[in-house]
């Protein structure tokens, strides 16, 4: 009986050896999947090719957050010291700047303004909703999305990175860049595209119909020219309009501010000037120039519009990690730009 179990095993092998053989693959596929999740979070977004600055895996952190590709979940932790059931409800919009990008918690400029105010011996709590890739109209809609159930007493709104990126899509502005953007991405990459996928689908189909009757789908302003600069200007201060029409009702005061860029930074550290000369950022360095330019046409028309173009003009060490996201020096200083003005407002 055992030489006839012998003989089966041996009659058999093969399968067992596919079978074995098979498993062996999965698994590597497996193992290799979770290791350019972890090398992509750690070395691209922690590190963001940015020279000497020495990321800290925010891709890592980020699913605790947030989930990707611009569908809301969790939002990002802001390190509140002093908020209480009393306390000044702050809310914070934008993109990946404001969400903070290759820095820590305690780094994001939402942090940095909750802490600001509370050493000044204002009673706050600030909820950071910047989200990834997101653009003024998006920002709106999730206001107007969180007032069902919210009443903060201040909202600011921190973008000009975002807005112009429809400059490097062909075929015009779009119904929504960030879309376009991601699904280029997920082609130059397609290892993280089924990681991705059914979180950006969710987004889209909860949201798709708002920004279709939001916006314009079918555009024909030329790429580049004077009118498609002037558009992404009007579209953003429109954005800036409804919301302004929102305080009364709602009972918030809104700030609104035009962030600065490497392409507007004057004194370049050594590490920015190698970053500046990238060739894949030279036309979004061009296009964030341009549109500074109209930007500065417009910028005395409301008075809750502030342009922080030129806030690094006399800095000349290292802020920029990339072309727009900076290391924890260059969040602080934005915070304590942002912190005056609430203070000012707070104690008028």
């Amino acid at each position: 009986m055992r030489n006839r179990f012998v003989d089966i095993l041996e009659e058999y092998n093969f399968i067992f050896k596919g079978i074995k053989t098979v498993l062996s693959i999965l698994g590597l596929i497996f193992i290799t999947l979770i290791l350019s999740i972890f090398i992509y979070g750690y070395f691209y977004i922690g590190n963001y090719e940015a020279g000497n600055f020495e990321g800290d895996g925010t891709m890592l952190r980020y699913a605790k957050h947030n989930s990707y590709l611009g569908y809301v979940s969790e939002n990002r932790g802001t390190i509140n010291k002093c908020g209480d059931d009393s306390a000044i409800r702050i809310f914070t919009f934008g993109g990946s700047t404001m969400w903070g990008l290759s820095v820590s918690d305690e780094d994001t400029i939402a942090s940095n303004i909750s802490k600001i105010l509370c050493e000044k011996g204002f009673n706050v709590e600030v909820s950071n909703y910047g989200q990834l890739g997101y653009v003024s109209t998006q920002e709106t809609l999730y206001l107007i999305k969180l007032l069902r159930d919210n009443n903060p007493d201040i909202v600011v709104f921190y973008d000009g990175v975002n807005d112009p990126l429809p400059q490097l899509i062909p075929g015009g502005l779009h119904l929504d860049p960030t879309r376009s953007l991601i699904e280029e991405y997920m082609n130059k990459e397609p290892q993280m595209r089924n990681v991705f996928s059914s979180m950006f689908n969710i987004y889209f189909e909860e949201h798709y119909d708002l920004i279709k009757n939001y916006m314009t789908e079918d555009r024909s302003i030329k790429r580049g020219s004077d009118e498609f600069y002037q558009e992404i200007i009007d579209v953003y201060f429109h954005n800036l309009k409804i919301v302004s029409s929102l305080e009364d009702e709602f009972d918030f005061k809104s700030f609104y501010y035009w962030q600065p860029s490497l392409a507007t930074k004057k004194n370049l550290s050594k590490a920015e000037e190698k970053i500046s000369e990238k060739p894949n950022l030279r036309g979004l360095l061009k296009a964030y120039k341009k549109v500074n330019q109209k930007i500065e046409k417009r910028d005395s028309d409301f008075d809750n519009f502030n342009n922080l173009v030129d806030i690094f003009d006399d800095v000349e060490e290292q802020i920029y990690i990339d072309d727009s996201h900076k290391k924890p020096v260059g969040n602080k200083i934005i915070a304590d730009r942002i912190a005056s003005d609430i203070t000012s407002y707070l104690d008028y």
